[in-house]
C-alpha cells in the first residue's frame, strides 16, 4: 500500500467520505470521527475497516506535524449487521417479507 493513493484500494463510493474526513482535519480538528470504509486487500478481497485519524502537533509551536491513522477490521460486524437487517425484514418461518418489509417498500 505504500506509494499508492487511496484510489488504488478504496472503491470510488468511499473516496468522498475519506475526502470529507481529511477536510475536517485540514480545517483544524485534532481528531477525526470514526469512518467505516471498504478497502481492497493486496489479494483482491475486500474488507470493511473502521479508521480514525489523529493530528500530532509540535509540543512547542502547536503546528501540525504528523498524523496517526488507526484502522481495525470490522468485516464481521458488517456481516452481522446485514444479517440483522435481513432478519428484521423477513419472517423466520417462511422466509417471506414481513410487515416491516412491506411498509419499507410502500414508503420507498
Amino acid at each position: 500500500m505504500v506509494g499508492h493513493g487511496p484510489e488504488a484500494f478504496v472503491p470510488p463510493e468511499h473516496l468522498q467520505n475519506i475526502a470529507a474526513a481529511a477536510a475536517l482535519l485540514l480545517a483544524g480538528a485534532d481528531e477525526g470521527e470514526p469512518l467505516a470504509i471498504e478497502i481492497r486487500r493486496k489479494d483482491g478481497k475486500t474488507v470493511w475497516v473502521e479508521s480514525k485519524a489523529h493530528i500530532v502537533r509540535d509540543p512547542l509551536t502547536g503546528v501540525p506535524g504528523d498524523f496517526v491513522l488507526v484502522m481495525r477490521d470490522i468485516t464481521e460486524r458488517k456481516r452481522l449487521e446485514e444479517q440483522l437487517r435481513s432478519l428484521a425484514m423477513t419472517d423466520g418461518l417462511t422466509g417471506l417479507g414481513n410487515r416491516r418489509n412491506l411498509s419499507a417498500r410502500l414508503w420507498a
